[in-house]
């Protein structure tokens, strides 16, 4: 189903963060740039997501709440039917954002001067949650091919040293909007096998289709996160999920 895809919006005066940033930014050329760099559209939400809304604020009592009962075991469910991987609901870790969520997994399954791979050009958070925890970021440039971008394995292999414990994937990658083909997931998750302790697929759930479809899960893969190491207390607010293999509240 299609919705306001055809109705364009201007969310300028509403100090929208995509248009403030970019209002004096200009191309090689000195034009005006069109702001892509951020995952916010111009479009209306869905009148089910709208009449959600309307009828909290109808309500009048804003304030913090927790998922329904039922919420883990649905999300499992929704997973396992349409990407096929299989989770617990005893694994789901609630977040306050994907930042926060990635900030709390590099905290927990690396230390501090450990190396973390990133690909080039890549989302700009994923350095600064690594620089910001005491690690070191790692660039692998992708590969150009004519207008588009591919990953180069051998690249990402010479970049691995004995410092090497994470690689950070984005799928769609971001700033590109490249969906990785499923020969190109298959090679990083063999060169992470190899060499690397764990990889951390972020962003977009749609990379576990490509995973069910190749591999089966590895504790290699995804790792538990360490109790000791774990958020002290569960976020007011979640809005992300983060998976791991054991419980850590």
């Amino acid at each position: 189903m299609s919705w306001g895809f055809d109705l364009p919006g201007d969310r300028r005066a509403r100090n929208a963060t995509k248009w403030r940033v970019a209002e004096k930014a200009t191309n090689d050329d000195g034009e005006p740039v069109i702001p892509m760099w951020i995952a916010d559209m111009d479009f209306r939400a869905p009148p089910a997501v709208l009449d959600a809304l309307q009828a909290a604020i109808a309500h009048g009592i804003p304030g913090y709440q927790e998922w329904s009962e039922d919420f883990p075991a649905l999300f499992c469910r929704w997973q396992a039917r349409r990407h096929r991987w299989t989770l617990s609901p005893e694994w789901l870790l609630p977040c306050q954002s994907v930042v926060g969520a990635l900030d709390v997994i590099v905290d927990s399954l690396s230390q501090p001067g450990d190396e973390i791979i990133v690909f080039s050009p890549g989302f700009a958070a994923f350095s600064r949650v690594i620089q910001q925890t005491q690690r070191r970021v790692v660039t692998v440039p992708l590969r150009v091919n004519g207008l588009e971008y591919a990953l180069d394995p051998d690249r990402l292999t010479a970049a691995i040293t004995p410092r090497t414990r994470m690689l950070i994937l984005c799928n769609p990658h971001n700033p590109l909007g490249k969906a990785w083909c499923q020969n190109e997931l298959q090679q990083i998750i063999d060169i992470c096998l190899r060499h690397i302790c764990c990889w951390c697929r972020t962003m977009c759930i749609r990379i576990c289709i490509f995973l069910s479809r190749i591999t089966p899960p590895s504790p290699r893969l995804t790792p538990p996160l360490p109790p000791a190491r774990s958020p002290s207390r569960r976020p007011a607010k979640p809005l992300t999920l983060a998976v791991c293999r054991s419980p850590i509240w």
